[in-house]
């Protein structure tokens, strides 16, 4: 199962402050990390001044990042299970913190957005599988810490079924607004990988972004079985 979050921040890392900049993402999953990716984009003049640490919701913590005399401006790297792998194994529940200082005075600059990727052990009675009755339906969430409203929204599905035209699948924002994203009993493939749009979604526009956004696949037949592989929602308010 794969797991993905990203922030959107554009937001200054105090100058000359030993503290710095930190901010966090929240999962609620609570399975094992298989594999584990961490992309970090940050905007300044000099990124010699700059240490960038990650620490995982049981409190071990990876500099990403150095002070050195390194020249040049902006950062923009993703991290691998190579540079991460003492996280590799242990729990994904909680709060990972990234943590941006800045050492030296005068050069200043601001984290743009930082993601984080995770590929976790399937659960062996876990949600995944889609129930094969159509009075029932699978539900699957992902908190959105970012506070404010919905400006630009995106999703992926992919799930496996023999006969996909059986499926129903919406998602639902925090305040339980539904939109469809699926629905087509002439649907000749016998599994569903789809990307829908921002203007696929426009309908979320407005909505509040802090909360569980659920995505629900229900099967309309009894004759197949499905699983929800994964799925991920992209949210920029």
């Amino acid at each position: 199962m794969y797991y993905s979050k990203q922030r959107q921040l554009n937001e200054s890392i105090p100058d000359n402050n030993s503290t710095g900049l930190q901010d966090v993402i929240k999962i609620d999953k609570n399975a094992r990390i298989e594999d584990i990716k961490v992309r970090v984009k940050i905007q300044h003049p000099y990124t010699g001044d700059l240490n960038v640490k990650l620490s995982s919701p049981k409190g071990k913590k990876i500099t990403l990042l150095k002070k050195s005399n390194r020249k040049g401006k902006n950062f923009d790297k993703t991290f691998t299970a190579n540079e991460l792998s003492s996280f590799i194994g242990s729990s994904s529940k909680g709060k990972w913190c990234l943590q941006v200082t800045d050492s030296n005075a005068r050069d200043t600059g601001k984290l743009v957005n930082w993601s984080l990727d995770l590929k976790l052990a399937q659960e062996t009675s876990g949600e995944l599988f889609v129930p094969n009755d159509p009075k029932k339906s699978l539900s699957s969430k992902h908190y959105c810490q970012e506070k404010g409203k919905v400006k630009s929204i995106k999703a992926k599905v992919d799930i496996a079924h023999e006969n996909a035209a059986d499926l129903v699948v919406s998602l639902c924002s925090p305040s339980g607004k539904k939109v469809q994203l699926f629905k087509d009993s002439k649907y000749k493939k016998k599994n569903l990988k789809r990307s829908f749009s921002n203007a696929d979604l426009k309908a979320f526009h407005g909505e509040k972004t802090n909360g569980d956004w659920t995505l629900e696949v229900r099967d309309m037949k009894k004759d197949n079985y499905g699983m929800l592989r994964k799925w991920s929602i992209d949210i920029e308010a």
